[in-house]
């Protein structure tokens, strides 16, 4: 499997995050996911360091932060 993340700024307030899989044992043809994140200016961005999943994720995959959809 070989995995490229592509990450660029079409203008200002917006980055996509392209990811790229490819994989001929699995897949037919590349898969490709994109994100867009759009600013918001009345949010305030804040850091954040998550040393492990405990504290997010349920034992069975799904998230433990309300709104969030379980995988």
């Amino acid at each position: 499997m070989h995995i490229t993340e592509r990450i660029w700024r079409p203008s200002y307030g917006v980055i996509l995050d392209q990811v790229t899989l490819t994989d001929i044992d699995a897949f037919t043809r590349p898969w490709v996911h994109t994100v867009k994140l759009t600013r918001r200016d009345d949010w305030e961005l804040k850091e954040f360091v998550c040393d492990n999943n405990r504290y997010y994720l349920k034992p069975d995959g799904a998230s433990a932060i309300k709104g969030l959809a379980p995988r």
